[in-house]
């Protein structure tokens, strides 16, 4: 097996470190040291490495936990590549983990850094509501240890619907198999909520996880190619 990317540094780095956590549940230190010791070069860019360590405690938190994922375009002129995004979660990482030195920082052009998913601030000192906006063109995920549904925006394209929703559901069993979110629903009658409806049907949810849910048809959300 080959995994490369342009210098070898960051992106496939990541990749095999993301693989040896998911197979050895190996945390971040540990699989890093082992890559680094094969490729003395070895230095994930810190939106990788942020990636990597919410990606560990994703895969071995063992109490509850609320995610919620973007069903949108890969890129806009590839309609019928579909993706889903983690866009928020509320595992937090230590303050200290937030602060990797700055020399472990790739400098590859190429190389993004999604801010995203690193650790979303879900709860600050304050205690204040974290606002999350969600775009009224998109198919969203919500993702919990007893439960997983599907929120549709209501100014959705007909022409996006059904890609998104199959998607969705795909992506659901996947979630269900490899972060054992949701165990306890049967992917056939996994529910499909208005944008109207959460707050109503999920207000208990929304007050549990200190959120404020906005729905928006302008935002960042629209560099992930919804249209």
């Amino acid at each position: 097996m080959l995994i490369h990317c342009y210098k070898g540094v960051s992106r496939s780095v990541s990749i095999v470190i993301a693989y040896l956590i998911y197979l050895y549940k190996w945390t971040y230190d540990e699989a890093f040291d082992f890559v680094q010791s094969k490729r003395s070069i070895a230095n994930p860019n810190i939106g990788f490495y942020l990636q990597l360590k919410t990606f560990h405690k994703r895969l071995t938190l063992e109490n509850d936990r609320l995610e919620i994922f973007s069903v949108s375009h890969f890129y806009p002129e590839q309609h019928d590549l579909i993706v889903c995004r983690l866009i928020y979660n509320n595992i937090s990482l230590k303050n200290n983990e937030n602060k990797k030195n700055k020399n472990n920082i790739e400098e590859e052009d190429d190389d993004d850094i999604d801010e995203n998913n690193s650790d979303n601030d879900s709860k600050n000192e304050n205690n204040e509501k974290k606002e999350i906006i969600l775009n009224e063109k998109g198919m969203f995920i919500f993702a919990m240890k007893k439960n997983i549904f599907i929120v549709e925006g209501k100014n959705i394209s007909k022409n996006n619907y059904e890609l998104y929703k199959k998607t969705a559901i795909d992506y659901i069993k996947e979630i269900q198999k490899f972060e054992k979110l949701g165990l306890e629903i049967d992917v056939d009658k996994i529910e499909i909520i208005k944008q109207n409806e959460i707050e109503t049907k999920y207000n208990e949810l929304i007050n549990e996880n200190n959120i404020i849910i906005k729905f928006n048809d302008s935002n960042n959300m629209d560099k992930f190619y919804i249209d």
